[in-house]
């Protein structure tokens, strides 16, 4: 099972697409697509200096869900945070839920509506698989990497390549399929549309 798929495992999509008003083949779909932009956006600021430190800082802030959430069965759509998940949305694509949805809708034809309410509710369980595999491919190491790459203050900033880099660019280039730390596209300006479309461009 890959990744995407892990995660979709997770997902209550019967109680998801009727709390949206959706298909469930919609939702299904529109998780899919938010799912692996998710992983693909994470993968790209693991590659940069600044994206790494922040990064950083989700990890350690939902590690300690990481188990529960991955424990097996489906989540409860009431425990997610869907605020948290807004914020790990604007990380991890660098614009809010509904200007991701109408770049992503414009990529992959599915509702921009739906994606928007889709992204903050999948986003949570994004980050903790990535942080469960971490996790695993570390050996238990990576809040110590992690602890590290913040400085404990925060002050210090990370470069893109070595230590935690290198291992959250494996983690991501494995669950996406593109093999051990590919670098991410690079946009060719910082521009959040910019960034998002270079993104989406790789993965769709």
């Amino acid at each position: 099972m890959n990744a995407v798929n892990e995660i979709l495992a997770r997902v209550p999509l019967d109680d998801l697409a009727g709390q949206l008003g959706a298909s469930k083949k919609d939702t299904k779909d529109a998780a899919s697509q938010a799912i692996t932009s998710l992983l693909g956006g994470l993968h790209y600021n693991s590659q940069e200096s600044d994206g790494v430190a922040s990064l950083a800082k989700a990890l350690l802030g939902h590690a300690g869900g990481a188990k529960a959430v991955s424990g097996g069965g489906k989540v409860d759509l009431g425990s997610i945070d869907t605020g948290d998940g807004a914020k790990i949305v604007k990380h991890a694509l660098g614009t809010t839920p509904s200007r991701a949805a109408t770049q992503l809708s414009a990529k992959t034809g599915a509702a921009s509506p739906l994606l928007a309410k889709v992204l903050p509710v999948v986003a949570p369980l994004v980050l903790t698989y990535v942080a469960n595999q971490a996790l695993g491919a570390s050996g238990g190491s990576i809040l110590d990497l992690v602890k590290g790459s913040i400085g404990g203050s925060g002050s210090s900033k990370p470069t893109s390549g070595g230590g935690l880099g290198d291992l959250l660019g494996d983690v991501l280039g494995s669950a996406l399929g593109t093999g051990k730390a590919t670098p991410a596209p690079r946009a060719s300006s910082t521009k959040e549309g910019s960034v998002l479309g270079s993104i989406l461009g790789h993965l769709f």
